[in-house]
């Protein structure tokens, strides 16, 4: 079974993200296309989702407390990104570009917490679902409709 490819993981991120339904199941439904098993797609795949769903948890409580007003590009390299660096930099993280920090930025708040908590434990019960038997594709489009429902 190939892995994502890493082009691949970034869009699904996005899609994830953004909460654009239509281009998470076009994802999910190319890798079906192209391994034509959906037992071998699923997993992998949700792990691609669950991920995108953790940096957006860990990107709303890191800019909780940022203000009411969300800053565009240049403010936020001045006023975040900073501190974004600092906080990796010490855990001896990668630090993103800084416009890739920004887009996450923005989409942390376009959602509460809450939301992406919940969403990354419907890939915890997902996750179970599949390895009880469940009907991989209609677990995983499910979950995507669910996590992109706006």
């Amino acid at each position: 079974m190939a892995p994502v490819r890493e082009e691949e993981f970034f869009a699904l991120a996005e899609a994830v993200g953004e909460g654009d339904a239509a281009k998470a199941l076009q994802l999910f439904g190319d890798e079906l296309r192209r391994k034509a098993n959906a037992s071998a797609v699923a997993l992998p795949f949700l792990g691609g989702v669950a991920s995108a769903l953790r940096k957006a948890l860990a990107d709303s409580a890191r800019y909780a407390g940022s203000g009411e007003r969300e800053l565009g590009y240049n403010e936020y390299q001045a006023k975040l990104f900073p501190a974004l660096e600092e906080e990796l930099s010490a855990k001896k993280q990668k630090v993103p570009h800084p416009f890739a920090a920004w887009l996450g930025y923005k989409r942390s708040r376009r959602r509460p917490r809450a939301f992406w908590r919940r969403a990354l434990v419907r890939c915890a019960e997902v996750d179970f679902e599949l390895k009880d038997g469940a009907d991989p594709r209609l677990s995983v489009e499910r979950l995507l409709l669910e996590v992109c429902a706006r």
